[in-house]
């Protein structure tokens, strides 16, 4: 395993916004509330704003020349990723079935000094997961 990024996550997540850092306990409560409510109504959360603005680009920049070493997946589902029911009317939307795919690049392509693999590795993002996931344990 390679070293820990050496980037700063802080300069990178909106901490005002998400304050994982432990500056606002409230509102930090009320993002993990609303990330649970999402996981729990949609299966799926997510975070607008949770990276500031400014550091878009250079993540953006990190992730295209690796974007080759994804691992991906495709698949067909309906917004609550359940299996048909033809007892339902043909247009009820769990019967509304669309192509999906998704692609994540391992962690271990990204080196010491990026902004992606700081955040990954950033505890405090770690226990925001855990927490919004109501999972006691979390493993990256």
């Amino acid at each position: 395993m390679s070293a820990q990024s050496t980037a700063n996550p802080e300069d990178l997540i909106d901490l005002d916004v998400y304050p994982l850092d432990g500056r606002d306990p409230d509102r930090y409560d009320a993002a993990v509330a609303s990330a649970r409510e999402q996981l729990t109504t949609d299966g799926c959360c997510v975070l607008p704003g949770f990276v500031r603005a400014s550091a878009l680009p250079a993540l953006v920049s990190e992730a295209d020349p690796v974007a080759d070493h994804a691992h991906r997946s495709f698949n067909r589902t309906n917004a609550y990723f359940s299996e048909d029911d033809p007892g339902l009317p043909a247009r009820d939307p769990r019967r509304c079935f669309y192509d999906r795919s998704n692609a994540f690049v391992p962690a271990d392509h990204f080196g010491a000094d990026s902004g992606l693999r700081a955040i990954y590795e950033y505890t405090p993002f770690q226990a925001f997961i855990r927490a919004a996931l109501c999972a006691p344990d979390f493993y990256r």
